[in-house]
């Protein structure tokens, strides 16, 4: 959780296209509790959708960040707090939060801050 949609590592980032796939992978094998597939796939997906939501043009930026929704938000918390590692689950969270703001579509904000009563609630 290094890399944040603002403040990204650097890396090489493969197009957009390419991290969509990795990303859909990634949930089908968190649905079949294939942690070591999302483990391989998650962490890289997610560090090089940080360097296309911050530095990117459109459309590719907005496509980043709303895979990074989906990334931090469902599949790296669900994995995170499957692990015992909820205060990273936490921290994905608040990235996926981070990047549905800076996306400002009020649809994709409502997702995380679910998630953020969820674990509030807790």
């Amino acid at each position: 959780m290094d890399a944040s949609p603002t403040d990204p590592l650097d890396v090489h980032a493969r197009p957009v296209d390419s991290l969509r796939a990795d990303l859909t992978d990634a949930d089908t094998a968190l649905r079949r509790a294939d942690y070591d597939t999302v483990l391989r796939l998650l962490p890289g997906v997610i560090g090089e959708l940080c360097v296309h939501a911050a530095t990117g043009a459109e459309p590719a930026r907005s496509e980043a960040l709303k895979l990074l929704v989906l990334a931090c938000g469902s599949d790296g918390t669900c994995t995170l707090r499957h692990l015992g590692e909820t205060n990273l689950a936490f921290i994905s969270g608040e990235r996926a939060q981070q990047a549905a703001d800076l996306l400002g579509d009020p649809i994709w904000r409502g997702p995380p801050r679910t998630a953020e009563h969820t674990r509030a609630a807790r």
